[in-house]
This record gives C-alpha cells, structure tokens and sequence, in this order.
C-alpha cells in the first residue's frame, strides 16, 4: 500500500502527532491508508461537493476495508500541492494538516528532492488511535 511508505518519508511530520517510535510505526503503517487521487474537475460547479465527497468516503472506508482485508484502519492520509492548491476541501472535511514532504516522490531511492513538497493532510478514523497504534498517550514536542 503506498501509504505506509509515504508516512516514512514523512518523517517527523507524521510521526510527531502521532507519538510512535520507529518501532511502532513499522508495525503499524498496515492501519494507515493513502488517498492517493482525489481532484473533480474544473468544469464542475456543485457546492460543497469535494468535502461531502471526502466524507463520504470517510465514513464507508472501514467498513470496505475491514470487510475485504480484515482489520480497520486507524487513520487516512492525503497529500496536496500547496503550489496549485489549498486543501480547502480537506480542511472542510475536518483533516488535519500535519507536516510537509521532503519533495522526493515515492520511487526516490537517492534521497534527492526532485518533486514538489506538499502538504500533508490526515483523517483520524479512531479517537483512540496512539492506544490502538501502540503509541504513547501524549505527542513529544
């Protein structure tokens, strides 16, 4: 899934509100699931249609999920070009904007930032998700 490798190259940004060592992120990046695409074309005009789509799908997920992979996941996350786009419709839908990327795409196996930084946006699918994750109760400074 390409979420759980997405949320390692994010490192502190991610990790730092969660509240898991490196440990517990590898055990439990299989909870957290990729939005990897979401964009409705400009030439739609309907009010409010992006957040009522993102919740939508917020609350169907799990169930899906858990139905075809046998365990729920704890949290979604997203990422937005903040260079063309301002997230608005995740913040609408109560995402929470953690960090930014380091800008070097997914395949980047040299460490080298050649794509756009981009903000990165989060859904907590469970209140209890650091108990559930294995982390601590409180998030480090």
């Amino acid at each position: 899934m390409a979420g759980r490798d997405n949320l390692c190259r994010a490192r502190p940004a991610v990790g730092r509100p969660i509240g898991w060592t490196v440990e517990q992120r590898r055990a439990s990046l299989h909870t957290v699931v990729n939005r990897s695409r979401f964009l409705i074309r400009p030439s739609v005009h309907c009010p409010n249609l992006a957040s009522r789509l993102l919740a939508m799908a917020e609350r169907q997920l799990p169930e899906d999920f858990e139905q075809r992979y046998h365990y729920r996941p704890i949290f979604l996350e997203s990422f937005v070009d903040s260079a063309r786009f301002a997230g608005t419709c995740y913040q609408a839908a109560n995402w929470i904007r953690v960090g930014r990327t380091q800008g070097r795409g997914r395949q980047n196996r040299f460490r080298q930032a050649g794509e756009t930084v981009k903000d990165i946006c989060v859904y907590l699918l469970e209140k209890d998700f650091r108990s559930q994750m294995g982390a601590g109760g409180r998030c480090p400074p």
